[in-house]
């Protein structure tokens, strides 16, 4: 087979930030309305745990290490993106809620949520993805969420 054959698919890559009473830091970029984990697309050569600790850090201009894959989602081409594969990770929780350094050209908010309020005000695509990710922590294990069907 040919390389120029294969199909391209996108990656992306985001991180769950909690402090230590549980809130979760999610953004909300210019070109959306609904909110997300700090995060965003994987680079050639870079794999997704490295993205998403990049992303996090010119994002919101935290320093974290990830420290475990919570939830990977596959989700199918349509009209407005390729077929694309999103991984979300956690990192240590923090201890205080710390100064954050906003991209300016791509952040426009930030909050800190409850797991259920970040849920609900996740974009549409990705809420299935939180929800496992978030169960996922809580019990130690690692979701995959096939469009919105959750397997674990």
């Amino acid at each position: 087979m040919d390389v120029s054959e294969l199909s391209s698919t996108l990656s992306a890559a985001g991180v769950v930030i909690s402090r230590s009473d549980g809130r979760t830091l999610m953004v909300r970029t210019h070109h959306r309305t609904g909110l997300v984990l700090p995060g965003g697309m994987v680079e050639e050569g870079e794999s997704p745990a490295v993205a998403a600790e990049r992303e996090v850090r010119e994002e919101v201009g935290l320093d974290v290490r990830v420290t475990r894959l919570l939830a990977v989602q596959h989700q199918a081409a349509d009209d407005r993106a390729p077929e694309r594969y999103l991984f979300d990770f956690e990192c240590e929780p923090l201890s205080a809620t710390p100064l954050l350094r906003l991209q300016a050209e791509e952040i426009a908010e930030v909050f800190w949520l409850s797991e259920e309020d970040a849920v609900a005000r996740h974009v549409e695509s990705g809420r299935a993805r939180l929800h496992a990710a978030f169960a996922a922590r809580r019990s130690g294990s690692t979701a995959y969420v096939d469009g919105e069907r959750v397997l674990t």
